[in-house]
């Protein structure tokens, strides 16, 4: 008998717990479907905001008020150097005029040498200046560009070749010139003469005075 009402009581608090969660999803379906009408009739109420207005034309058919001149003339290099050239060709054609004979190189030479000139002139204990040269220039600029592919933290860190850095120095920078030398290469580099810069203010000033020999040169490539 004990078994037989353990079991009905059992049975009796299924059921009641069927009936709660009957109740419970009942309640639940009706409020959702109270929140849902709430919902809609929100949607409904809120205002439309309408923005501009924009007109999509058709392509085949679009004429455009402005007259639109096609493009015909030659793209890509014009007179590129023989195939299996060095890089050191491309630039020089990129960084060169042929018609005036004037290179990115020369113009660096000619002013850095005359821009040291002029500060020495000035500075009354002035540190002794060994003009550079095309070949020497060539080199910094190679330097100055490889810093771009090889991230270090400063300047100095690209000619550091102590034992404690050694997995990741890099000993071309010092094989190639001293760093002191590529720092005084780097303070004097010019590529216009500053004593022919027309002053603010003044008629003829040119805004881009510094580095207008090298927007004016004309590569034919």
């Amino acid at each position: 008998m004990s078994d037989q009402s353990d079991f009905e009581d059992e049975g009796s608090e299924m059921s009641i717990l069927d009936d709660v969660d009957f109740e419970s999803s009942d309640s639940d379906s009706n409020s959702n479907n109270n929140a849902d009408s709430t919902d809609s009739e929100d949607e409904s109420d809120v205002p439309v905001v309408r923005g501009p207005w924009v007109t999509i034309n058709d392509p085949q058919t679009y004429e455009h008020p402005l007259e639109i001149v096609p493009f015909e003339q030659r793209i890509g290099p014009i007179n590129p150097p023989p195939i299996n050239s060095h890089p050191i060709e491309y630039f020089d054609r990129l960084a060169s005029d042929p018609a005036t004979g004037g290179s990115l190189i020369n113009i660096l030479v000619t002013e850095t040498n005359r821009y040291a000139g002029q500060y020495i002139q000035q500075a009354e204990n002035p540190k002794p200046w060994e003009n550079v040269n095309a070949l020497e220039m060539r080199a910094f600029l190679g330097l100055f560009l490889s810093m771009g592919l090889v991230k270090k933290p400063s300047l100095r860190s690209y000619w550091n070749t102590s034992l404690d850095t050694w997995i990741t120095n890099t000993p071309a920078f010092k094989s190639v010139m001293p760093r002191n030398r590529f720092q005084n290469l780097l303070r004097f580099l010019h590529c216009n003469n500053n004593e022919e810069e027309v002053p603010r203010g003044q008629e003829g000033h040119d805004h881009a005075h510094k580095i207008r020999p090298v927007l004016d040169l004309n590569p034919q490539s």
